[in-house]
């Protein structure tokens, strides 16, 4: 049901958000999240779990993409 859902997001009238946030935990406060911007389903893969590929419909700022850059382990 869920990933029919994220599937069928256009035909049932909403948007999926996208928010990410660095670390859970700093200092022992919860970290913020960020809002990265809406989403628009492209395609999946697998069932139970369920991959799936989303288009961003704006870029990801670039204070989050710096971070994001630097956890990306080669």
């Amino acid at each position: 049901d869920t990933g029919q859902r994220y599937r069928d997001h256009k035909q049932l009238g909403y948007t999926p958000l996208m928010f990410v946030r660095e670390d859970k935990l700093k200092d022992g406060f919860t970290c913020p999240y960020y809002f990265i911007g809406p989403l628009e389903y492209v395609r999946h893969t697998g069932s139970r779990p369920m991959s799936i590929i989303w288009q961003m419909k704006h870029p990801i700022p670039a204070h989050i993409l710096a971070i994001a850059c630097r956890m990306v382990t080669v």
